[in-house]
Protein backbone atom coordinates (compact mmCIF):
# COMPACT_ATOMS: atom_id res chain seq x y z
CA UNK A 1 0.00 0.00 0.00
CA UNK A 2 2.77 2.42 0.76
CA UNK A 3 4.24 1.64 -2.39
CA UNK A 4 0.90 2.20 -4.16
CA UNK A 5 0.76 5.65 -2.55
CA UNK A 6 4.40 6.76 -3.64
CA UNK A 7 3.82 5.35 -7.55
CA UNK A 8 0.79 7.36 -7.79
CA UNK A 9 1.72 10.68 -5.89
CA UNK A 10 5.51 10.52 -5.05
CA UNK A 11 5.79 13.48 -7.47
CA UNK A 12 3.79 15.54 -4.85
CA UNK A 13 5.64 14.16 -1.57
CA UNK A 14 8.50 16.55 -1.77
CA UNK A 15 10.97 16.33 1.20
CA UNK A 16 8.78 13.37 2.45
CA UNK A 17 9.56 11.49 -0.82
CA UNK A 18 12.95 9.91 0.50
CA UNK A 19 11.46 8.66 3.60
CA UNK A 20 8.95 7.19 2.06
CA UNK A 21 11.50 5.25 0.08
CA UNK A 22 13.58 4.27 2.87
CA UNK A 23 10.95 2.40 4.69
CA UNK A 24 9.91 0.39 1.22
CA UNK A 25 13.24 -0.46 0.84
CA UNK A 26 13.15 -1.78 4.59
CA UNK A 27 10.49 -3.96 3.85
CA UNK A 28 11.45 -5.28 -0.01
CA UNK A 29 15.23 -5.86 1.74
CA UNK A 30 13.74 -7.80 4.21
CA UNK A 31 11.44 -9.69 1.67
CA UNK A 32 14.52 -10.61 -0.74
CA UNK A 33 16.36 -11.98 1.82
CA UNK A 34 13.22 -14.56 3.17
CA UNK A 35 13.12 -15.48 -0.61
CA UNK A 36 17.31 -16.40 -1.51
CA UNK A 37 16.39 -19.99 -1.98
CA UNK A 38 14.76 -20.46 -5.48
CA UNK A 39 11.36 -21.27 -5.24
CA UNK A 40 11.13 -20.90 -1.70
CA UNK A 41 9.98 -18.44 0.59
CA UNK A 42 11.06 -18.32 4.36
CA UNK A 43 8.00 -16.74 6.44
CA UNK A 44 7.31 -16.83 10.12
CA UNK A 45 4.15 -17.02 12.02
CA UNK A 46 3.10 -15.13 15.29
CA UNK A 47 0.73 -16.69 17.61
CA UNK A 48 -1.86 -13.89 18.19
CA UNK A 49 -3.26 -15.26 21.56
CA UNK A 50 0.66 -15.25 23.47
CA UNK A 51 1.12 -11.55 21.23
CA UNK A 52 -1.93 -9.81 23.25
CA UNK A 53 -1.00 -11.93 26.50
CA UNK A 54 2.17 -9.85 26.99
CA UNK A 55 2.53 -6.03 26.81
CA UNK A 56 6.53 -5.84 26.09
CA UNK A 57 8.85 -3.46 23.56
CA UNK A 58 9.30 -4.95 20.10
CA UNK A 59 13.05 -5.31 21.23
CA UNK A 60 11.98 -7.36 24.48
CA UNK A 61 9.28 -9.62 22.54
CA UNK A 62 9.90 -13.24 22.92
CA UNK A 63 6.87 -14.79 21.98
CA UNK A 64 6.81 -17.59 19.19
CA UNK A 65 7.58 -16.42 16.03
CA UNK A 66 7.69 -19.85 14.12
CA UNK A 67 9.59 -20.22 11.11
CA UNK A 68 8.66 -22.23 7.82
CA UNK A 69 9.62 -22.57 4.51
CA UNK A 70 7.13 -22.36 2.36
CA UNK A 71 7.67 -24.75 -1.11
CA UNK A 72 5.55 -26.20 -4.02
CA UNK A 73 5.71 -29.55 -1.57
CA UNK A 74 4.85 -27.48 1.76
CA UNK A 75 2.42 -24.33 0.24
CA UNK A 76 1.32 -21.45 1.60
CA UNK A 77 0.28 -19.04 -1.66
CA UNK A 78 -0.82 -16.21 0.56
CA UNK A 79 2.51 -15.60 2.00
CA UNK A 80 3.97 -15.99 -1.66
CA UNK A 81 1.99 -14.46 -3.08
CA UNK A 82 1.65 -11.10 -1.15
CA UNK A 83 5.36 -10.81 -1.07
CA UNK A 84 4.87 -11.09 -4.76
CA UNK A 85 2.51 -7.90 -4.85
CA UNK A 86 5.06 -6.33 -2.41
CA UNK A 87 7.85 -6.39 -4.77
CA UNK A 88 6.41 -5.87 -7.80
CA UNK A 89 4.75 -2.49 -6.65
CA UNK A 90 7.99 -1.58 -5.10
CA UNK A 91 9.94 -2.44 -8.52
CA UNK A 92 7.70 0.32 -10.01
CA UNK A 93 8.62 2.50 -7.58
CA UNK A 94 12.21 2.27 -7.58
CA UNK A 95 11.93 1.90 -11.46
CA UNK A 96 10.31 5.64 -11.72
CA UNK A 97 12.42 7.09 -8.94
CA UNK A 98 15.53 6.33 -10.10
CA UNK A 99 17.11 3.40 -8.29
CA UNK A 100 16.33 1.22 -11.81
CA UNK A 101 19.06 -1.79 -10.74
CA UNK A 102 17.27 -2.40 -7.86
CA UNK A 103 13.71 -2.35 -9.47
CA UNK A 104 14.95 -4.94 -11.87
CA UNK A 105 15.88 -7.30 -8.85
CA UNK A 106 12.97 -6.95 -7.46
CA UNK A 107 10.76 -7.55 -10.06
CA UNK A 108 12.89 -10.67 -10.75
CA UNK A 109 12.41 -11.96 -7.17
CA UNK A 110 8.59 -11.26 -7.64
CA UNK A 111 7.81 -13.01 -10.71
CA UNK A 112 7.93 -16.03 -9.00
CA UNK A 113 4.40 -16.20 -8.15
CA UNK A 114 1.52 -15.36 -10.03
CA UNK A 115 -1.98 -15.97 -7.97
CA UNK A 116 -4.72 -13.02 -8.69
CA UNK A 117 -3.54 -9.83 -6.22
CA UNK A 118 -0.04 -10.67 -6.95
CA UNK A 119 -0.82 -11.24 -10.67
CA UNK A 120 -2.72 -7.63 -11.00
CA UNK A 121 0.45 -6.29 -9.87
CA UNK A 122 2.76 -8.25 -12.09
CA UNK A 123 0.97 -7.20 -14.77
CA UNK A 124 0.90 -3.35 -14.25
CA UNK A 125 5.18 -3.45 -13.73
CA UNK A 126 5.26 -5.54 -16.48
CA UNK A 127 2.60 -5.24 -19.46
CA UNK A 128 3.13 -8.97 -19.84
CA UNK A 129 0.40 -11.32 -21.15
CA UNK A 130 0.68 -13.57 -18.81
CA UNK A 131 -0.27 -12.40 -15.96
CA UNK A 132 -3.16 -10.52 -17.62
CA UNK A 133 -4.27 -13.89 -19.02
CA UNK A 134 -4.30 -14.83 -15.28
CA UNK A 135 -6.50 -11.84 -13.89
CA UNK A 136 -9.39 -12.37 -16.44
CA UNK A 137 -9.08 -16.13 -15.82
CA UNK A 138 -9.57 -16.41 -12.17
CA UNK A 139 -11.73 -13.16 -11.57
CA UNK A 140 -14.88 -14.97 -12.09
CA UNK A 141 -13.14 -17.83 -8.94
CA UNK A 142 -13.63 -14.53 -6.77
CA UNK A 143 -16.79 -13.81 -7.72
CA UNK A 144 -18.90 -14.52 -4.83
CA UNK A 145 -16.59 -12.73 -2.09
CA UNK A 146 -16.08 -9.48 -4.62
CA UNK A 147 -19.44 -9.42 -4.62
CA UNK A 148 -20.22 -9.02 -0.58
CA UNK A 149 -16.69 -7.45 0.04
CA UNK A 150 -17.58 -3.95 -1.47
CA UNK A 151 -16.71 -1.87 1.66
CA UNK A 152 -13.71 -2.84 2.36
CA UNK A 153 -10.29 -3.35 1.57
CA UNK A 154 -7.64 -4.52 4.23
CA UNK A 155 -5.03 -6.76 5.44
CA UNK A 156 -6.83 -9.95 4.76
CA UNK A 157 -9.77 -8.92 1.81
CA UNK A 158 -8.00 -7.73 -1.31
CA UNK A 159 -10.85 -7.92 -3.81
CA UNK A 160 -11.51 -3.86 -4.10
CA UNK A 161 -8.25 -3.38 -4.57
CA UNK A 162 -7.67 -5.78 -7.65
CA UNK A 163 -10.83 -3.96 -9.32
CA UNK A 164 -9.28 -0.52 -8.45
CA UNK A 165 -5.78 -1.69 -9.39
CA UNK A 166 -7.33 -2.96 -12.76
CA UNK A 167 -10.16 -0.60 -13.74
CA UNK A 168 -7.70 2.37 -14.23
CA UNK A 169 -5.82 -0.20 -16.74
CA UNK A 170 -8.63 -1.28 -18.63
CA UNK A 171 -10.45 1.99 -18.68
CA UNK A 172 -6.92 3.41 -19.84
CA UNK A 173 -6.50 1.28 -22.38
CA UNK A 174 -10.39 1.05 -23.72
CA UNK A 175 -10.81 -2.77 -22.45
CA UNK A 176 -13.89 -4.63 -21.44
CA UNK A 177 -14.03 -3.32 -18.07
CA UNK A 178 -16.96 -6.17 -17.19
CA UNK A 179 -16.63 -6.88 -14.44
CA UNK A 180 -14.22 -4.82 -12.70
CA UNK A 181 -15.28 -1.11 -12.92
CA UNK A 182 -18.44 -2.01 -11.64
CA UNK A 183 -17.48 -3.38 -8.43
CA UNK A 184 -14.14 -0.59 -8.41
CA UNK A 185 -17.57 2.04 -8.44
CA UNK A 186 -19.09 0.53 -5.54
CA UNK A 187 -16.35 0.07 -3.38
CA UNK A 188 -15.16 3.79 -4.24
CA UNK A 189 -18.74 4.74 -3.41
CA UNK A 190 -19.65 2.86 -0.10
CA UNK A 191 -16.47 4.63 1.19
CA UNK A 192 -16.85 8.08 -0.19
CA UNK A 193 -20.73 8.10 -0.38
CA UNK A 194 -20.36 12.18 -0.18
CA UNK A 195 -16.58 13.56 -0.53
CA UNK A 196 -13.09 12.54 -0.76
CA UNK A 197 -12.29 16.15 1.32
CA UNK A 198 -14.62 15.23 4.10
CA UNK A 199 -12.71 12.25 5.00
CA UNK A 200 -9.58 13.72 5.02
CA UNK A 201 -10.34 16.69 6.46
CA UNK A 202 -12.21 14.27 9.56
CA UNK A 203 -8.42 13.29 10.69
CA UNK A 204 -7.17 16.21 11.15
CA UNK A 205 -9.67 17.52 12.83
CA UNK A 206 -12.93 18.29 10.75
CA UNK A 207 -14.97 16.39 13.45
CA UNK A 208 -17.94 16.24 16.17
CA UNK A 209 -15.20 15.93 19.21
CA UNK A 210 -12.58 18.38 16.98
CA UNK A 211 -9.71 15.92 17.48
CA UNK A 212 -7.21 15.37 15.46
CA UNK A 213 -6.66 11.39 15.21
CA UNK A 214 -3.03 11.90 14.37
CA UNK A 215 -0.64 12.21 16.87
CA UNK A 216 1.12 15.27 17.12
CA UNK A 217 -1.14 17.36 15.34
CA UNK A 218 -3.38 19.63 16.59
CA UNK A 219 -3.71 20.47 19.92
CA UNK A 220 -6.03 18.20 20.70
CA UNK A 221 -5.06 13.91 19.43
CA UNK A 222 -5.39 10.52 20.81
CA UNK A 223 -2.31 10.39 23.95
CA UNK A 224 -3.22 6.61 25.01
CA UNK A 225 -2.76 4.82 21.56
CA UNK A 226 -2.46 0.90 21.20
CA UNK A 227 1.25 0.87 20.35
CA UNK A 228 4.00 -0.86 22.80
CA UNK A 229 6.66 1.05 21.74
CA UNK A 230 4.96 3.97 22.52
CA UNK A 231 3.17 3.56 25.70
CA UNK A 232 6.58 1.85 26.90
CA UNK A 233 9.59 3.20 28.74
CA UNK A 234 12.72 3.58 26.00
CA UNK A 235 15.74 1.70 26.51
CA UNK A 236 17.31 5.03 27.46
CA UNK A 237 14.96 5.00 30.08
CA UNK A 238 14.55 1.36 30.97
CA UNK A 239 17.33 -0.46 29.78
CA UNK A 240 16.44 -4.15 31.29
CA UNK A 241 14.43 -6.32 29.30
CA UNK A 242 10.94 -6.16 29.91
CA UNK A 243 8.89 -9.63 30.42
CA UNK A 244 5.75 -11.01 29.45
CA UNK A 245 3.56 -9.14 31.91
CA UNK A 246 6.08 -6.56 33.25
CA UNK A 247 4.46 -4.25 30.58
CA UNK A 248 1.17 -4.37 32.13
CA UNK A 249 0.60 -1.72 34.42
CA UNK A 250 1.99 1.00 31.28
CA UNK A 251 -1.00 -1.37 28.91
CA UNK A 252 -3.54 -0.71 32.25
CA UNK A 253 -2.38 2.76 33.14
CA UNK A 254 -4.64 5.94 32.05
CA UNK A 255 -1.14 8.15 31.80
CA UNK A 256 -0.60 9.60 28.28
CA UNK A 257 1.93 7.23 26.55
CA UNK A 258 5.60 7.81 26.76
CA UNK A 259 6.63 8.32 23.68
CA UNK A 260 5.22 10.22 21.12
CA UNK A 261 4.28 8.39 18.01
CA UNK A 262 4.38 11.77 15.82
CA UNK A 263 2.25 11.14 12.69
CA UNK A 264 0.46 8.01 13.48
CA UNK A 265 -3.34 7.59 12.62
CA UNK A 266 -4.70 5.65 14.92
CA UNK A 267 -8.16 3.83 14.01
CA UNK A 268 -10.29 6.23 15.01
CA UNK A 269 -14.13 7.17 16.42
CA UNK A 270 -16.71 4.44 16.25
CA UNK A 271 -19.76 4.96 14.19
CA UNK A 272 -21.32 7.22 16.55
CA UNK A 273 -18.18 9.63 16.25
CA UNK A 274 -17.08 9.03 20.12
CA UNK A 275 -13.99 8.45 21.14
CA UNK A 276 -12.21 7.13 24.59
CA UNK A 277 -8.82 7.26 23.69
CA UNK A 278 -8.02 4.14 25.41
CA UNK A 279 -5.12 1.39 24.59
CA UNK A 280 -7.10 -1.32 25.60
CA UNK A 281 -9.92 -0.82 22.54
CA UNK A 282 -7.26 -1.22 20.09
CA UNK A 283 -10.13 -1.28 17.18
CA UNK A 284 -10.67 2.42 17.80
CA UNK A 285 -6.27 3.55 19.21
CA UNK A 286 -4.13 1.32 17.27
CA UNK A 287 -2.09 2.92 14.57
CA UNK A 288 -1.98 0.31 11.64
CA UNK A 289 0.07 0.18 8.71
CA UNK A 290 -2.83 -0.90 6.56
CA UNK A 291 -4.69 2.82 7.67
CA UNK A 292 -1.06 5.12 8.09
CA UNK A 293 0.16 3.64 4.18
CA UNK A 294 -2.86 4.72 1.90
CA UNK A 295 -3.12 8.01 3.81
CA UNK A 296 0.45 8.62 2.55
CA UNK A 297 -0.65 8.96 -0.85
CA UNK A 298 -3.69 10.56 -0.41
CA UNK A 299 -2.42 13.64 1.60
CA UNK A 300 -0.12 13.92 -1.12
CA UNK A 301 -2.82 14.18 -3.55
CA UNK A 302 -4.56 16.86 -1.30
CA UNK A 303 -1.37 18.64 -0.79
CA UNK A 304 -1.29 19.09 -4.67
CA UNK A 305 -4.17 20.27 -4.99
CA UNK A 306 -5.73 21.91 -2.13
Amino acid sequence: MLAWSVLEYGKSMGSELPHALEAIRWSTDYFLKATTIPGVVFAQVGDADADHNCWQRPKDMDTPRTAFAVSEKAPGSKVSAEIAAALAAASMVFKAFGDRGYAILLYQRASKDELLWAAAWLHKATKSAVYWNYVLHNIINFKPYIEFGMSEFGWDSKHAGINVLVSKYVVNNSLDSTPFLSYANNFVCNVLPESPTNNVRYSPGSNPLNMSYMVGYGNKFPQRIHHRGSSLPSMDQHPQHIECKGGTPYFLSKNPNLNLLIGAVVGGPDIKDQFDDDRIDASKSEPTTYVNAPLVGLLAYFKSHP
